[in-house]
């Protein structure tokens, strides 16, 4: 079967670079596609015995996710790298029947996984190992209900905010909006701008790049400096009594 031959196909997710990941369940696999035309499809991940449901797309490591399967959850490098049990299996706190919904934590130290089957969501410590990093977040084990904590058949989980940086007031820098992924001026948690340059008057001390914060509040920018004027050291001026008031270049 060729990348865009799908059969029952659950899911989709959009990478910030544009890329469409699909899980094509029934054909035990995710299927990456670079541009709007099947031609520019491809198998990024396959499984034994794993039938794919959501996704999610991993903003520290671009190319890299988590998918849900019935009853765990894996994480794959993607580029046709082979994927690794991440949560699932061991005590009752990590037992999974219908794992659907997934979504990280502000941090990104957690994976929230929505159970269908076991009508609760459990939360995965993402530098943990599986069948022993989960814990239950809300949802009576194994039982559905209608009480202010309980759950029934939980399919979907969506976190609120926390995933962007604001653009910080730091001068000497020209940032190419187009490249920014959110607007108006944020960078979600993980990823650099790519296209950042020195404004006039400044130059490169290195390589200008942006870090993104780790929760909230401005992203900080680095590698430009302002260009300084120094006195130079050419013979036969006679600088005595000449005051200098040029420390650097009006900008």
């Amino acid at each position: 079967r060729g990348a865009n031959q799908l059969k029952k196909p659950y899911a989709v997710s959009v990478g910030t670079d544009g890329a469409i990941y699909i899980s094509d369940t029934m054909n035990t696999r995710v299927i990456k596609c670079t541009g709007r035309d099947s031609s520019t499809c491809s198998v990024d991940a396959t499984f034994t015995n794993f039938y794919p449901n959501f996704m999610l797309l991993d903003p520290s490591a671009p190319g890299s996710f988590y998918v849900s399967g019935t009853s765990s959850v894996q994480k794959c490098p993607g580029g046709g790298g082979a994927c690794a049990d991440f949560a699932g299996g061991g005590d009752e706190s990590n037992m999974m029947a219908g794992a659907r919904g997934l979504a990280f934590s502000v941090d990104r130290s957690q994976v929230y996984v929505a159970d269908v089957t076991y009508h609760r969501v459990v939360t995965c410590d993402v530098g943990g190992t599986a069948g022993s990093n989960c814990n239950a977040l809300l949802g009576t084990a194994f039982t559905a209900g209608d009480t202010e904590r309980a759950l029934n058949q939980p399919a979907g989980i969506v976190l609120e905010g926390g995933y962007s940086c604001t653009r910080p007031t730091t001068p000497g820098y020209v940032i190419d909006a187009d490249k920014e992924h959110l607007s108006p001026g944020a960078l979600p948690m993980g990823f650099t701008v790519e296209d950042i340059t020195c404004a006039d008057g400044f130059e490169a001390n290195g390589t200008p790049t942006a870090t993104a914060c780790t929760s909230e509040g401005p992203y900080t920018l680095s590698g430009c400096e302002a260009i300084m004027c120094t006195r130079p050291v050419d013979v036969a001026y006679d600088f005595s009594g000449v005051t200098e008031e040029l420390a650097k270049p009006t900008f």
